[in-house]
């Protein structure tokens, strides 16, 4: 019984593969001008998608856009600015990266709900117990100054990976500098 079921399957769908098969050689121009069509009509429905974000955005009064940019750029600069970096042997933050933290405590203070993890590394320079305790300053330097800006405890947590985590490998100073740094993970 279950071979008949199996033949018939077989007998049903064989033709009908081979006249699909046969049907899309037959007629290459009658797919060029499909894929057209659905190209126009991807386009159709990309134009309703943006033609719907700016009715949302002319809903919005001018400062109001504003204040939407103004997070929006706030936010990128947040993600692409998690690095800070520091001389040998040095937990010190420059100035440099001081506004860099300052950006990142108005967004945590704003998100009151969000953490973040700072992870401290070092470069290969040292012992790897020494490293980790250097890792762990540059951790605790960033935390302290980011809880004197005004954001709470209970929102940082550290990390020292000392020099186990390189961000990029070799013996030059170009590398060990890139290596001495501190890491905002949100």
């Amino acid at each position: 019984m279950q071979f008949n079921k199996v033949l018939k399957w077989v007998l049903f769908f064989f033709p009908m593969l081979i006249l699909t098969a046969c049907s899309s050689s037959m007629h290459s121009d009658d797919n060029s001008s499909t894929s057209t069509l659905k190209s126009h009509e991807q386009h159709k429905v990309i134009s309703e998608l943006d033609n719907s974000s700016d009715k949302i955005i002319s809903t919005m009064d001018e400062n109001e856009y504003d204040l939407f940019q103004e997070k929006t750029l706030k936010e990128k600069f947040i993600h692409e600015n998690k690095m800070i970096h520091f001389a040998f042997d040095d937990a010190f933050i420059s100035e440099d990266y001081q506004k860099i933290l300052e950006n990142h405590a108005i967004y945590l203070r704003q998100n009151m709900n969000i953490k973040i993890l700072i992870e401290g590394h070092a470069d290969e320079r040292g012992t790897p117990e020494y490293n980790i305790a250097l890792g762990e300053r540059r951790a605790q330097s960033v935390a302290d100054y980011l809880q004197v800006l005004g954001v709470q405890e209970n929102q940082v947590s550290i990390i020292s990976y000392g020099e186990e985590k390189p961000v990029l490998l070799g013996h030059t100073e170009e590398a060990y500098a890139k290596n001495r740094r501190a890491v905002l993970v949100y």
